[in-house]
């Protein structure tokens, strides 16, 4: 390789000088000297499709590190701020075509890296590092440092060269011990150790997870979940999206979106999902024979009524294939969950035929299958027939909280089955643009009738004590309730976010009565809830139950039962006695919405995520009808 030497000069070394050129294709830069700790600190700007790299402790014997130049898709290639085979990136921060700042700095044992002010590398050599035969001499040491052109033309400017002092402020984790990791085996053989699924929850934030990624090596994926039903970071409609994708477009991350539950595909278009660098979905939430949403790792929500288990194994293949058939998700996470009570029988449940399915539809759409570090799934055979069939694949935890752990199982069972780095997916490979997406679900017609109008099958009723008469009772279409004794009658089944429409009226006086949201277990004739006042001249007013707080009302002790009287206390938004009402409770993540007749009267925070419906006696007898969700 030519080479054009520039001599550091001790004012460079202190940093008084800076350095201008460009680079072609087999040219080189060296700064000689016999440097240590340093920061080398300016801007660079690529042509297309243009590589080089930056060596730093070179004493002639091939040791040091290597830091490389190179923008592009993510398409699987080593991207700007890789640290060489320890520490390698996927996705570029650099700017297509203009000027990115870039930062290289050494200090004792620590080399970081920032493209475009943000850190990418925070690597701390341990004193035994683990390395390939071929890499052996690949450690922190002394020498000259010289940026070597590999492909195309690469220009820099303000280039300044200075010694480092202190510590580097992002060095905060302890170095991992090499001869324990696997990742850094991955590393070295520059396969692609990225988690895709990882959601910013349980205390775990951008900043944490980028220093775990950083110390670990493992690049992570982060993604929100679009639609309803999940758990963290929730998006609504394409206009959250839009706004959350602003949050993350310059984080370190890859970037992804998860479709969840059914309804995603109905709910945002593909021009706004479009702009993540993945989409990734799961058929963990089925619909099920009679049309309900169900979350099958909720045990409450698994209604088998009467399906044998392979009627109910049947059913939950059936909805998996319908979903990848269906919804243009990239990757199939959490892929071949089953229910409690199947989980344990997963090689007799998951027979070849079943899986043959499952696999049909991912070979045919170009779907990667997730190895869940999590769930410990899918099992070895299920990999080892993907690889044949050719099916791309990915990494991903699905954490609960901020404490995941590094990809065990994934790389354990990538070795077993003896996948390679050209088995991996990346967003290159992606079909998604080019599927159609289809409104395969109808959900009774966009609605979830709690009450059927005929019986009270779906509901449980709670009441403080028995009665001659039966508290409540289905009459003419109606759910009668009696007001005495006071109790509830709430559903079977939990929710989560929802928009509930309740319609109601008194059967002779106007009296006292409510809908109670976000019921929690134990069934407590007081239980911790959120009442939806629907007291004569009240109604729209929330109360807290039994310690549910609501975030705009001062907490004390004082305060048995906060409540947050309605918008418009003194106007006459109830009907004459004997006139149908109409309610519609909104319940979107910790906010409610209270409509009136239409008319919005109160706007609350909640402290619960979920619970159980439920329609209050207390007072006096009336009628309730039209009770669903949409």
């Amino acid at each position: 390789m030519k080479r054009f030497f520039l001599a550091a000069t001790l004012a460079l070394a202190l940093g008084c000088g800076q350095r201008d050129f460009s680079l072609s294709e087999g040219c080189s830069h060296v700064f000689k000297g016999d440097f240590t700790d340093f920061i080398l600190k300016g801007e660079f700007l690529s042509e297309d499709g243009a590589e080089a790299t930056i060596a730093f402790h070179d004493d002639g014997t091939g040791s040091g590190y290597s830091v490389l130049l190179h923008g592009g898709p993510i398409d699987g290639s080593l991207k700007t701020g890789s640290l060489l085979h320890v520490r390698n990136q996927y996705r570029t921060l650099e700017e297509e075509g203009a000027w990115t700042p870039l930062e290289v700095a050494v200090r004792g044992k620590n080399i970081s890296v920032k493209v475009n002010g943000r850190d990418v590398v925070c690597y701390t050599e341990p004193d035994e590092p683990w390395r390939l035969p071929e890499y052996g001499n690949m450690r922190l040491g002394h020498g000259s440092i010289h940026i070597d052109a590999v492909k195309g033309t690469v220009s820099f400017r303000n280039l300044t060269l200075r010694k480092a002092g202190g510590v580097n402020p992002c060095d905060t984790l302890p170095p991992l011990n090499e001869q324990e990791d696997r990742a850094i085996r991955l590393q070295q053989e520059d396969f692609p150790v990225i988690d895709w699924h990882v959601h910013l929850k349980g205390g775990l934030t951008a900043e944490m997870a980028l220093a775990k990624s950083m110390n670990y090596g493992i690049g992570y994926g982060v993604a929100p979940n679009a639609g309803a039903g999940g758990v963290g970071r929730m998006l609504a409609d394409d206009s959250e999206v839009y706004a959350y994708f602003d949050e993350v477009k310059d984080l370190p991350f890859l970037r992804g979106v998860q479709g969840e539950g059914r309804k995603w595909t109905a709910d945002f278009s593909p021009e706004a999902l479009g702009i993540f660098d993945y989409l990734f979905t799961d058929a963990m939430t089925i619909v099920d024979g009679k049309g309900r949403l169900c979350r099958i790792y909720r045990d409450e929500e698994v209604l088998r009524e009467g399906l044998t288990d392979q009627q109910y194994m049947d059913m939950v293949v059936d909805q998996t294939v319908k979903i990848l058939s269906n919804e243009p998700a990239d990757i199939f996470a959490n892929a071949f969950f089953l229910p409690a009570f199947l989980a344990p029988r997963f090689d007799q449940m998951w027979t070849p035929e079943r899986v043959d399915r499952v696999l049909d539809v991912l070979a045919a759409n170009g779907i990667a299958l997730e190895i869940s570090a999590r769930y410990l799934i899918p099992n070895a055979r299920i990999v080892s027939e993907a690889k044949r069939r050719g099916i791309k694949f990915t990494f991903g935890t699905n954490n609960v909280d901020a404490d995941f752990g590094r990809l065990e199982y994934s790389i354990d069972l990538a070795r077993s089955c003896g996948l390679t780095k050209e088995d991996m997916w990346f967003p290159s490979m992606s079909t998604r643009a080019s599927r159609p997406t289809v409104i395969y679900n109808r959900f009774n017609d966009g609605r979830t009738e709690l009450f059927n109008g005929k019986d009270l099958n779906g509901w449980v009723a709670v009441t403080a004590s028995e009665a001659e008469e039966p508290v409540f009772r289905v009459e003419d279409g109606c759910i009668i309730v009696s007001g005495t004794p006071g109790g509830y009658l709430r559903t079977e089944r939990q929710y989560g976010d929802y928009s509930l429409h309740v319609e109601w009226r008194w059967i002779g006086s106007a009296s006292n009565s409510g809908i109670f949201q976000r019921v929690q277990a134990g069934d407590g004739v007081w239980p911790v809830t959120y009442e939806c006042q629907l007291q004569a001249g009240h109604a729209g007013d929330v109360l807290g139950l039994g310690g549910a707080g609501i975030v705009e009302v001062p907490a004390g002790p004082e305060v048995r039962f906060p409540r947050k009287a309605r918008v418009h206390a003194d106007a006459a938004i109830e009907l004459p006695d004997g006139e149908w009402n109409r309610a519609e409770i909104i319940c979107k993540g910790r906010k409610m919405l209270v409509y009136i007749n239409g008319s919005l009267e109160n706007e609350i925070t909640m402290t619960l995520d979920a619970g159980y419906i439920a329609l209050q006696s207390e007072g006096g007898p009336l009628a309730f009808r039209n009770v669903y969700l949409e």
